[in-house]
């Protein structure tokens, strides 16, 4: 396996398979055959490609996770990383968005 990581910190971003080739340009990345995804904010100034991977941790997902092979433990929790809303948090901000909203209502 594979992680394309932000040069800046490490952060990585996509873990691929060693298969899938990655094409960095000026202005974009593009991942996989054919262009099968573009990146446009990531580009050949700003990231970089990390090769033989070691055992990502069960719930790495994109951000969440610094990759330095440099130390024993290899994966280290992104400090900067926000984790996503759950569904609940976000029901809650936006049932408190339109409450907000109707009481600034003119009558």
């Amino acid at each position: 396996m594979k992680t394309i990581a932000m040069k800046e910190g490490n952060v990585t971003k996509f873990i691929i398979s060693d298969e899938t080739e990655v094409f960095f340009e000026e202005e974009k990345i593009s991942i996989g055959a054919l262009n099968h995804e573009t990146v446009w904010d990531m580009n050949i100034s700003n990231s970089f490609v990390i090769e033989n991977i070691i055992d990502p941790p069960e719930d790495w997902i994109g951000n969440k996770y610094c990759y330095d092979d440099s130390t024993e433990e290899k994966w280290i929790l992104n400090p900067d990383y926000v984790a996503p809303m759950t569904e609940e948090e976000l029901a809650a901000v936006i049932k408190l968005d339109a409450s907000e909203k109707a009481a600034a209502a003119p009558e």
